[in-house]
């Protein structure tokens, strides 16, 4: 990966633990589908202690990942709006927004 491979903005989901306190999905930044299906909803490290957090979320192998755009497309909508002070800076890894179920 070189800083020149582009940024894509991924949704990803998840339906087989949908019980209370549980992430059902989110939009994230990677650089691409498999590392989008690594990436925790709740910005947890991807395994500790080498298990994953499948009490909130789900194993990688169960997450559904659909590609929504480059994200150079998105920041540069938002850094246009005039109320916005700073530029977006989003980097592979990061989360735009998840939904949680809490209960």
């Amino acid at each position: 990966m070189t800083n020149n491979d582009p940024l894509y903005i991924y949704l990803i989901s998840q339906n087989t633990n949908a019980g209370y306190d549980t992430y059902d999905g989110a939009i994230v930044v990677a650089n691409s589908f498999n590392e989008a299906r690594s990436i925790h909803p709740g910005g947890y490290e991807d395994w500790i202690n080498e298990e994953w957090h499948v009490k909130s979320w789900t194993t990688p192998e169960n997450v559904q990942v659909q590609k929504v755009g480059l994200l150079k497309e998105l920041t540069n909508l938002l850094d246009k709006d005039p109320k916005r002070k700073e530029e977006t800076q989003y980097k592979a890894g990061d989360i735009i927004l998840s939904s949680f179920n809490a209960g």
